[in-house]
């Protein structure tokens, strides 16, 4: 008898004995952040407080332009363009309060001026293989159009709201401001298009290229206009000296502009200033120290570089940072969430490279600084494409040359690329 009891006792001290680490390092295993992952809303981030990397520093930026200004940003998908135009949106809305102790907050003290604001993102656009899809793409616009009135109580009813122009002039009128177009995904209303008929392609890209002709023509009633996409596509209609709608010199294209570098992406400072509980929690749940855990994230995400003058910014890819933290692994996020387009697939195939050929290139910077009609036919070097997709970044520059070295940022991409 009293051997099963000694035996009891021995059973429960020895089970305890086995718990006691795990207990130990749930109590020491830092809670999880509330992460952004599946949101590009800034309202919802700010009052949901989920972690929030501060890019309104380049909202003031954009108030430093001559008024109104017309500004072009592209970026690669899935590095924030989507919520840095929602933070544009909610900014020129005057939501101060989603804004608390962020830079911006802190430069405009006061109440913030409400704009009226035309928001549109071309990603709705349906494939255009027909002339009868032209039509029906022009319905579709002028149906955004007329909502975009109704959210500012005007008449849905009235075919007057079909047409940009008519929109920015009453909007102006009724709020007595200044009207704020944002522009997301600007790129894809010209994807959709058929390349292999010509002529449709030419009229189709008479058409759409007309609505940032008007747009433009706006210029009065305009405080802003934002646009964002991931391509450079000129939007040429013929006209000389005509790009975007407008003549060329009055687009400020930021896209390789270094006060603008790092206005998408994390860097390295900003990763450690927002996100230190998740490098510690990755730290604890690997057994390592967090220098070791930022190695592994700056070998396997950093270093894209968006800028030929600015040599000491990279940034970060936010999909693969994000889901490394959640998930508390390294895996290759973006390239999952963003395969690899049929369309670059067909260029590489036609340029007759394969993709571990592009490891090491030499570009000419005028080259990638140019602006495409048509970004899928022979003018476009394969290897200017695969930048502006995120496969391949910014390596050096020479400046005497001309001459850019391009090649893969970080070892996700040169897993996916080799």
């Amino acid at each position: 008898m009293i051997d099963k009891k000694i035996m009891k006792i021995f059973t429960i001290f020895s089970l305890h004995l086995y718990l006691l680490p795990a207990v130990i390092w749930a109590e020491d295993f830092p809670p999880a952040q509330n992460l952004s992952s599946g949101t590009t809303l800034f309202a919802k981030i700010r009052s949901e407080g989920m972690v929030y990397v501060d890019k309104t520093a380049f909202i003031e930026k954009i108030l430093q332009f001559s008024q109104p200004p017309f500004i072009l940003l592209t970026r690669p998908r899935g590095f924030g363009k989507t919520t840095f135009v929602d933070t544009l949106y909610e900014f020129f809305s005057g939501n101060k309060a989603l804004f608390d102790d962020t830079y911006i907050a802190k430069q405009i003290p006061g109440n913030w001026t409400k704009y009226p604001i035309i928001r549109l993102n071309f990603s709705f656009i349906r494939p255009i293989n027909s002339d009868a899809d032209i039509d029906r793409y022009r319905e579709d616009l002028a149906d955004r159009l007329r909502s975009i009135g109704k959210e500012h109580g005007l008449d849905p009813a009235s075919r007057r709201y079909s047409y940009i122009d008519l929109l920015i002039e009453d909007l102006k009128r009724k709020y007595g401001q200044p009207v704020i177009v944002l522009i997301d995904e600007y790129d894809e209303i010209f994807k959709k298009v058929n390349p292999k008929d010509p002529k449709l392609f030419s009229q189709f890209m008479k058409v759409a290229i007309a609505f940032f002709h008007i747009v433009i023509s706006q210029s009065d009633n305009l405080e802003l206009v934002f646009i964002t996409g991931i391509s450079r596509l000129s939007m040429s209609d013929g006209i000389d000296g005509m790009r975007y709608g407008v003549p060329y010199m009055c687009i400020e294209d930021m896209t390789f502009n270094k006060k603008f570098s790092s206005a998408m992406g994390f860097t390295l400072d900003e990763i450690k200033s927002n996100y230190g509980p998740s490098l510690q929690r990755w730290a604890t749940h690997d057994g390592v120290s967090t220098s070791t855990v930022i190695q592994n994230l700056t070998h396997w995400y950093d270093g894209y570089r968006f800028s030929l003058e600015d040599n000491e910014t990279r940034v970060f890819n936010p999909i693969s940072v994000i889901n490394t933290f959640m998930n508390l692994k390294i895996d290759k996020y973006w390239a999952k969430s963003v395969k690899i387009d049929t369309e670059i697939e067909r260029t590489m195939k036609m340029s007759e490279k394969k993709m571990d050929e592009f490891f090491h290139c030499k570009v000419k910077a005028k080259d990638l600084e140019s602006l495409y009609d048509n970004e899928f036919s022979f003018e476009v070097p394969p290897a200017i494409l695969l930048h502006n997709y995120g496969y391949l970044t910014i390596r050096k520059y020479n400046q005497s040359s001309g001459t850019v070295i391009l090649s893969y940022p970080n070892e996700e991409i040169k897993s996916l690329m080799t």
